[in-house]
């Protein structure tokens, strides 16, 4: 069975897109022009086919051929299966991507993908799943040359941070006005990664404000903070054997695929913290790596 996937989001989107396709639909070949960044972080993978190569035919492909032919063709005609992941109206009453993934079975052995995020750890993917995307050779090469030259000659560090704030000053999402995570957050992780690793286990901080983190973060100590390429980064925060989450599929991507991962700090309700409900939804995990703080 093959699909034609549109998807969403970026680098850590994309991840769970591919993966959750894969585990879920045992898809053969893959024909997408959204998947880009894949092929940008990943060998292969070579079941995925890119299909258009420039951002405005995507964009014309989103606007006018999704609307107008895939669409119909496959919801409501049942042309080929429809899968899709519903948006769902949450606990405090907004609008958001529910987690679940939807099949409508069509005639013929085609599968339309219509968007969707798939960040649903508990219900739908395993760890094994993940093992299906090998990082590249030049970005892992890449990434360790970042982790020589900022350590200098120290041991190389045990534990990488990820620290998200650009885009998500002012985000919004599931009804929520402010999804930063808090100092204390950080300060937490920290402390309960170094309850394995002991206290004085410095820490790799993977940040888009490396300013913001040598200013605020001196509560962790000892650390160090990085910035480079969205592949380097991602790199970055699948190599070390304990991995610190923000609330971003980007580091939650990484984390899972990394083959030395073998413990997982996340934030407790990830999105939802100042109300105590978990956003997304169903977003925690039950992988025995996983603890949230």
């Amino acid at each position: 069975m093959s699909s034609v996937f549109i998807g969403e989001g970026r680098l850590g989107n994309q991840v769970f897109q591919y993966v959750a396709m894969r585990a879920y639909m045992r898809l053969g070949r893959i024909y997408s022009p959204s998947l880009r960044a894949l092929g940008q972080v990943f060998d292969g993978p070579d079941n995925l086919v890119p299909v258009l190569a420039e951002k405005t035919a995507e964009r014309i492909v989103r606007r006018i051929v999704v609307p107008l032919l895939l669409r119909p063709l496959f919801k409501w005609l049942r042309f080929g299966s429809h899968w899709s992941e519903p948006v769902e109206s949450m606990a405090n009453g907004a609008l958001g991507q529910s987690g679940r993934a939807v099949l409508r079975e069509g005639f013929l052995r085609w599968v339309f993908v219509d968007g969707g995020y798939y960040q649903n750890l508990m219900d739908l993917l395993r760890p094994c799943d993940f093992r299906c995307l090998k990082l590249r050779s030049d970005v892992l090469e890449a990434a360790a040359r970042t982790v020589s030259q900022v350590t200098a000659g120290r041991p190389l560090p045990r534990a990488v941070m990820h620290v998200r704030r650009g885009d998500y000053v002012g985000y919004k999402t599931y009804g929520l006005d402010d999804v930063l995570l808090p100092l204390s957050y950080y300060e937490r992780a920290a402390a309960r990664a170094r309850d394995e690793l002991g206290l004085d286990a410095e820490i790799l901080v993977v940040t888009d404000d490396v300013a913001w983190c040598e200013r605020e973060l001196g509560g962790i100590a000892p650390f160090v903070a990085v910035s480079g390429s969205e592949a380097v980064d991602f790199a970055l925060l699948s190599m070390f054997p304990t991995a610190i989450l923000s609330n971003s599929t980007f580091s939650l991507a990484a984390a899972c695929v990394g083959p030395l991962v073998t413990r997982i700090i996340g934030p407790e309700y990830w999105f939802g913290r100042s109300v105590q409900q978990w956003y997304p939804p169903k977003i925690r995990a039950i992988d025995e790596r996983f603890v949230y703080v």
